[in-house]
């Protein structure tokens, strides 16, 4: 059993989806399954999600007969996840190597996993890219004038 499972709702992302997967790959914690669930794509994300999973076991695909959007997808993924945690992964949107490592170690390193809620949310750092630039201080974002 892994001890993330990372959700991936996948709907026309080709794009930017190879780029999204290798994020996942280079995380420094290792101990993880990604579900990706196609809802209805006509690109090539089925593709670069079924090679995704050849090349690695810890990938895997679930694919819908139509169109039924990213809440119904993560929800058909959270059904087949086995993992103690879940992560939510945008398909167009990347991971810094570390962005699992401190928060299910954290949890178990404090072994305070009874006083954690059986449902609920946590957030981590994330960094704004805007213009092409990275902002590793979201909170820091100039006004722009107009």
């Amino acid at each position: 059993m892994p001890l993330v499972s990372i959700i991936t709702p996948i709907y026309n992302a080709a794009p930017w989806l190879r780029e999204t997967l290798d994020s996942v790959r280079a995380q420094t914690l290792t101990d993880w399954e990604q579900i990706m669930v196609d809802d209805g794509s006509s690109d090539d994300s089925v593709a670069i999600a079924e090679a995704a999973a050849l090349q690695d076991p810890r990938f895997r695909l679930i694919r819908t007969l139509r169109n039924m959007g990213p809440s119904a997808a993560r929800n058909l993924a959270i059904e087949a996840a086995r993992g103690r945690f879940i992560a939510f992964l945008d398909a167009d949107d990347l991971w810094l190597p570390e962005k699992l490592a401190p928060n299910p170690a954290e949890f178990l390193q404090q072994r305070r996993l009874d006083s954690i809620p059986r449902r609920g949310c946590r957030s981590s750092r994330f960094a704004l890219v805007d213009s092409c630039r990275w902002n590793p201080n979201p909170a820091r974002t100039p006004k722009r004038s107009l």
